[in-house]
């Protein structure tokens, strides 16, 4: 097990800038659709930036694989049973950036069968399960704090009115997003604000920890590839507080719990914390006066072979109405990473239910339940009690 634990700011190589770098121009690329404007009435919107870079460290060379833009979250309550494995629920762009990857990772596997010289990213061992090619590392950029844990000091200060929300919430719930500085290393829910609908979606610092024990790969991918770790997160150097920083996501702090613990190939693997001085440019920072709002769309590229892009609305495609569930779904939802998979991996048709499919894997559902032993508390989102095959 690694276990190493760098401080946020003490690495002084060009790294950290050359991830950031590849992400951001990797944006600049991509058309205005789905981007940020500057509203009729003069107010500039902003969203969170978040992509995969992928270092060869043979080549020394660096390459943004997907990113996405995103700040909102859909609470399980608006969604129709129906509509369950179509929308997407948390659209927080360190959450897609992770699960367009993983969306990534199963094209490499369909490619590593038919066109083996275009899977680039993934190896196999004899009779075994795919894994990350042993030259590659894996880091996450993302252009703002995580929510939750990581942020809260960062948050308060921020704040004219520091003064915490003191909401009620029991023991064995989490808390708001934003309620209670005061109460440190616990599980948060997103969205943070108290007039927001409420939802069971975890922060994404919450998530982060989870994925140094979890892996990022998700439900499809675990199945197919041995456990792939983010070896570094890049932060802008002026979003990071160390202390924040070391409690959420370091060995010492409330990951400790997870270091000695296994579940099949699953371990602890901290990442590092790097800073950049680059600045995506529609970053929620912004000059004194100016009227600023979140920006209601998501954007989410992925490339290499699959070169797509989407710009979301809601958790659907925009454009689409969510009541045409087929039509509406992004190439990442539930449904459609099932069928993705599928076309790697025979499923068993007596598993057409996502939730049992999902409990099927004893080892990564072993894995779930160490780490919402340490990270507390955790409840489940729900969503997934539908049938993927309809």
């Amino acid at each position: 097990m690694n276990s190493k634990w760098i401080p946020a700011g003490l690495v002084q190589d060009e790294t950290p800038d050359t991830i950031a770098q590849c992400v951001l121009e990797a944006y600049e690329r991509l058309p205005a659709h789905g981007k940020p404007i500057v509203r009729a009435n003069g107010v500039h919107e902003w969203t969170t930036l978040a992509g995969v870079v992928l270092e060869d460290m043979n080549a020394r060379k660096f390459t943004c694989i997907n990113l996405s833009t995103g700040v909102k979250c859909t609470p399980i309550s608006k969604i129709e049973t129906n509509q369950f494995g179509s929308i997407l629920h948390d659209c927080h762009a360190e959450v897609l950036a992770l699960r367009c990857f993983n969306r990534v990772l199963l094209e490499h596997c369909r490619l590593y069968n038919d066109e083996p010289s275009k899977a680039w990213l993934l190896e196999k061992k004899d009779g075994g399960k795919f894994c990350l090619r042993r030259n590659l590392k894996l880091h996450l950029y993302v252009s703002e704090c995580p929510c939750g844990d990581a942020s809260m000091e960062l948050l308060a200060n921020s704040l004219e009115n520091s003064e915490p929300w003191n909401l009620k919430s029991l023991a064995d719930q989490p808390m708001r997003g934003r309620a209670d500085f005061g109460q440190v290393g616990i599980v948060r829910t997103k969205p943070g604000r108290a007039d927001s609908p409420f939802s069971w979606s975890k922060s994404c610092s919450d998530k982060l920890s989870s994925k140094q024990f979890l892996s990022i790969l998700n439900a499809q991918t675990s199945l197919l590839i041995e456990p792939i770790y983010i070896t570094s997160l890049v932060l802008p150097e002026n979003v990071v507080i160390q202390t924040s920083m070391k409690r959420a996501f370091g060995p010492s702090g409330r990951c400790m719990g997870l270091i000695n613990q296994a579940s099949g190939d699953y371990k602890f693997h901290p990442f590092q914390v790097l800073t950049t001085k680059l600045r995506y440019p529609f970053s929620k920072m912004v000059k004194p006066g100016m009227r600023t709002a979140t920006s209601t769309s998501v954007l989410i590229w992925l490339g290499d072979q699959m070169n797509s892009t989407q710009v979301i609305h809601n958790g659907i495609l925009a454009g689409k109405k969510a009541k045409d569930t087929e039509r509406s779904q992004t190439i990442i939802s539930k449904k459609a990473m099932m069928r993705t998979f599928q076309n790697v991996e025979q499923v068993n048709s007596e598993l057409s239910n996502y939730e049992s499919w999902k409990q099927a894997n004893t080892d990564r559902e072993g894995a779930k339940i160490l780490v919402r032993n340490v990270l507390k508390p955790w409840i489940c989102n729900g969503g997934d009690d539908f049938d993927w095959m309809s």
